[in-house]
């Protein structure tokens, strides 16, 4: 989770769609734990995330 913040934090600062497509991988991890209100929000922002270079 502690990561994924702090990725989460630096897409939104710099706009990177890069960022975007990597954390995309992530959300298929995250699928399990979804019962987790923090994880649940975690998916909802990196779905939110742009996605173009």
């Amino acid at each position: 989770m502690h990561y994924a913040e702090e990725a989460l934090g630096l897409a939104d600062r710099s706009d990177s769609g890069f960022i975007g497509k990597k954390l995309d991988g992530l959300r298929g991890r995250l699928a399990p734990l979804m019962s987790d209100d923090r994880v649940s929000i975690l998916d909802h922002r990196i779905a939110a995330l742009p996605r173009t270079a």
